[in-house]
């Protein structure tokens, strides 16, 4: 279970040290491109109960689907999802995330106890992007890919990219059905 970081001071120290700095001092940029590498995009995230009760029950439901396999967690911000996987029996998490935070899902899931979640940094639908440890396929890939109605932070390019890059025939996507591979060209924007 993840450390509760509610209070101010807890949220504070949690982000310390791998905020981007003052908001004066980052380029437009590193702001646009990196905005969930602040401590301001979580905290909403962490306050939203309904969100995160939604999540646990989603997976933590569903244990059996999760035990012993090798999941990818497609951008997966701060970690939530990845951890709950990793709660239901996972033998793998790989945690991709393309923001700055996703070199630290792994300190933060050791310092909860989750040895077995595994940061893989790096944007994935990047024809070089390539999961560690010799993996090329996972049995299941878990991701929130509407974003904000589809409208903003939509995550379906990305999901897409990655059913169709490594999830293992009779593999587990919440997309596989929903769309045939040959109907969307991804690389088309």
């Amino acid at each position: 279970m993840a450390k509760d970081v509610s209070s101010r001071s807890d949220v504070d120290r949690f982000f310390a040290d791998f905020d981007l700095g003052p908001v004066e001092q980052v380029s437009s940029r590193d702001f646009y491109f990196n905005s969930y590498s602040h401590r301001e995009a979580y905290e909403e995230l962490l306050k939203d109960e309904v969100h995160q009760e939604a999540y646990r029950t989603a997976i933590l439901a569903n244990k059996h689907l999760f035990i012993d396999r090798v999941v990818l967690v497609v951008e997966c911000g701060l970690g939530l999802a990845p951890y709950l996987v990793a709660e239901a029996g996972a033998k793998v998490v790989l945690a991709q995330e393309k923001n700055l935070i996703g070199r630290y899902i792994s300190r933060i899931a050791r310092l909860n106890g989750h040895d077995n979640i595994v940061s893989v940094p790096g944007d994935i639908t990047d024809p070089d992007f390539a999961l560690p440890y010799g993996l090329t396929e996972v049995d299941i890939i878990v991701s929130e890919p509407m974003g904000y109605l589809l409208l903003h932070e939509s995550r379906i390019r990305d999901v897409i990219v990655a059913r169709d890059r490594f999830l293992k025939p009779g593999g587990r996507c919440s997309l596989a059905d929903a769309w045939q591979r040959s109907q969307i060209d991804v690389n088309s924007r």
